[in-house]
């Protein structure tokens, strides 16, 4: 049930853009027939109405910077196309038990709103509408088939002989019977497999030969235009947009104007001297008899009588047209089809596409086969990326994983609540472009896309509305020169199954040789629940484990900033490492990086050489403690941690440090690689992780919370080293 309530919202989201887009060229139609009615012939303007007709039954449309469209706020908007997806037994999983935790979950201070699936009433609603105006429509048609088939047709050898001539001179050759019944009002033709043309009770013998003549005419016009098959075509899309005024008066005018051409091909197979008499048989048919029901199988020769005057005015001024204007409404038809048969080409409103975007769109046009049964859709991606060579990125902040803790399942990552079940219970698709097989495949279950110079990124339509921007920008120090920026355009490879981000962070930190540091405060740790009530005042959120990565060759820059926003982070990029955490948190801490771009200021030129001087650093979990005296011992420089602001489990409670000062900081370190970095940013990258920072004195560096350090200065006779106590003083060698 899901499944069809899945596949009807897509149908209805294409089907009320498609009407949107009915309803501007309806007005488009209607501006240009004002213009040139009184210089074209009545098939002409009729004409116009063709191109409505096969705009409403058009499943896509290609591209164009001539579309129409392109000027209106709804085209812009990527179409959805409808696809035939085949849909085997649903999966049935046993639901995972919640396992509370052991500590409060905060709630996310950015969360942005959480996502609702779109309720099903309005595509139900529009379905209810549909069925009853179809089952109505087709009721009343068989209704007079039905009765209308128990009347012998007309035997009248004259009759029959006007009708024949009335046919050599249309060029009709189809058979078509003559019925007289009570059953209609006025002549008209019934059918367009096995016509048959009605003629109310008593109309022969009211009518002279030459008004049954007009009349058979008018009729056979309906019949060589194959008007009842419209017909059909017609009342089908009224079917499909029947909440759309506009489409119904279009059709109300398109009636009207099929009229007139049908009047204008009569007149065209007649001497001119008899284009009155033509005109006073309708008069006259007017004055006997009513208008007859609009059916979908039916086309008489009263269909309308409020565009009487017209048609007597056209027929009283009736002059066959000329080649000249011929040529010009063809010409004119032509514009309108280039204008209104071609969807907006949505990459105009993002400026011309670099070279990497148009080998992606290359890309999006090749054509796929997909058959699978009930799968992942993790499975069908990463099936699509292997045969076409594209990189696609899932947002795994939407998808719901039957692994994933409990506190991220309730809050989420990023601030984006989880919604989506990745289980897609069948797809079948041949020859399709990538792009549409896309769109079809993420439809199925709620999930959409967009592309990116290097990547294709796979997430809710709420969360790629909020954050398309955000998506496409990449991240760079504003300085091209540097060793990382250029580093950052290598290209990599990525392959891997459900890892740690971390894992992947220091793959390919050694392939490329770049320093990446992730900010280990917005991560949970399940072994550290310290960590998660306090990680340097900013609250982790932020599950780590990433369920899968395929990528080749994409730029480094563009692989980060996918891989690390799929947990729902972000980065910068310094002088010389890129730093991953929390965009709120990114936003509130620039500053601190900042910093390392402007020259040392405050300190001997022997501590600013010390802090110029180059490190290396490759520890797992570890003890601050432990990084910095490795750090004093390669550098010998003296570095003091103020160790009032932090946790020490391993202090009794009674040593722990007692003034105004509240320890809140975790001292433990998650891990960190970083090569060939100079000490003063190799400090700033693992010290800010842990909520700290540090400044450089005229003999040592003072390493403390930001808060402390600006507003409580240390004294030299106050400062706690490593091994010593608060009171002790500062050593003049390099602690251990």
């Amino acid at each position: 049930m899901a499944t069809l309530v899945g596949h009807l919202s897509i149908l209805f989201d294409w089907v009320i853009r498609t009407s949107a887009q009915a309803a501007a060229l309806v007005v488009l139609i209607l501006t240009v027939q004002m213009l040139v009615r009184r210089r074209l012939a009545p098939k002409w303007i009729y004409g116009l109405w063709l191109v409505l007709l096969i705009r409403l039954v058009m499943p896509w449309a290609p591209e164009s910077a001539l579309s129409m469209f392109n000027l209106l706020p709804f085209g812009q908007e990527p179409p959805t196309v409808p696809q035939i997806v085949m849909a085997p037994a649903p999966v049935v999983r046993e639901p995972q038990p919640f396992v509370p935790l052991e500590f409060n979950i905060e709630p996310a201070e950015s969360a942005s709103q959480p996502y609702k699936p779109p309720r099903p009433l309005e595509p139900l609603v529009w379905l209810a509408g549909a069925l009853a105006i179809a089952l109505y429509a087709l009721g009343q048609n068989m209704a007079l088939s039905s009765r209308v088939s128990r009347h012998r047709p007309v035997t009248d050898q004259t009759v029959l002989d006007i009708l024949e001539d009335c046919k050599t001179s249309m060029g009709v050759r189809a058979f078509l019977s003559v019925v007289e019944t009570p059953k209609v009002k006025s002549p008209a033709l019934l059918g367009f497999i096995r016509p048959r043309l009605l003629l109310p009770e008593g109309v022969i013998g009211s009518l002279t030969h030459d008004e049954l003549r007009y009349v058979f005419l008018h009729e056979l016009a309906h019949l060589k235009r194959h008007d009842i098959a419209l017909n059909w075509l017609m009342t089908l899309l009224q079917v499909v947009h029947w909440f759309n005024p506009l489409i119904w008066f279009a059709f109300y005018r398109l009636r009207a104007d099929r009229e007139l051409a049908c009047d204008a091909l009569v007149l065209s197979r007649t001497r001119p001297e008899e284009s009155q008499r033509y005109g006073r048989t309708i008069v006259t048919l007017l004055e006997r008899f009513s208008q007859p029901r609009r059916l979908p199988g039916m086309a008489g020769i009263l269909e309308n009588k409020s565009q009487l005057k017209r048609r007597i005015t056209m027929i009283a001024v009736f002059k066959k047209s000329s080649y000249r204007w011929s040529v010009v409404a063809a010409m004119l038809m032509a514009v309108l089809g280039c204008l209104a048969l071609t969807d907006a080409k949505h990459r105009a409103a993002e400026g011309p596409f670099s070279p990497a975007r148009e080998r992606m769109e290359e890309k999006l046009d090749i054509h796929v086969d997909i058959n699978f049964g009930p799968s992942r859709i993790e499975e069908i991606v990463e099936f699509l990326e292997r045969t076409v060579g594209i990189n696609i990125v899932i947002d795994e902040r939407v998808i719901v994983y039957p692994d994933m803790p409990p506190d991220t399942a309730l809050t989420g990552r990023g601030g984006i609540t989880p919604t989506i079940d990745p289980e897609i219970s069948g797809i079948l698709m041949t020859d399709i472009p990538l792009r549409d097989a896309l769109r079809g495949l993420t439809n199925q279950i709620g999930l959409d896309y967009l592309v990116t110079d290097h990547f294709v990124w796979v997430s809710r339509p709420d969360v790629l509305e909020s954050e398309e921007e955000w998506i496409r920008n990449m991240p760079s120090s504003g300085m091209p020169e540097t060793e990382l920026e250029q580093r950052l355009d290598t290209s990599v490879d990525l392959n891997f199954g459900t890892s740690h981000v971390w894992d992947i962070i220091e793959f390919l930190e050694r392939s490329v040789g770049v320093n990446i540091i992730l900010d280990h405060r917005v991560v949970t740790y399940p072994d550290d629940p310290m960590r998660a009530v306090s990680a340097g005042q900013v609250f982790p959120k932020t599950d780590p484990n990433i369920h899968g990565l395929l990528f080749t060759d994409i730029p480094l820059r563009h692989a980060v900033k996918a891989l690390v926003s799929k947990l729902g982070l972000d980065y910068i990029v310094t002088e010389h490492f890129v730093w991953v955490s929390r965009p709120d948190v990114l936003a509130s801490e620039q500053h601190k990086f900042d910093e390392l771009r402007r020259p040392l200021s405050g300190v001997s030129e022997e501590m600013a050489e010390k802090l110029n001087t180059s490190v290396d650093l490759n520890f797992g979990r570890t003890h601050l403690r432990d990084m910095m005296e490795f750090l004093s011992r390669s550098v010998n420089v003296n570095i003091v941690i103020d160790e009032r602001v932090i946790i020490d489990s391993d202090r009794a409670a009674s040593s722990q440090p007692s003034g105004d000062i509240v320890p809140t900081v975790d001292p433990s370190v998650a891990g960190i690689l970083i090569t060939d970095m100079p000490l003063r940013h190799a400090l700033k990258a693992v010290l800010v992780s842990l909520g700290l920072d540090f400044r450089g004195e005229e003999n040592y560096i003072w390493i403390s919370r930001p808060d402390v350090l600006g507003t409580a200065p240390p004294r030299a006779t106050r400062v706690m080293p490593l091994t010593g106590s608060l009171g002790s003083e500062l050593p003049s060698t390099p602690w251990r």
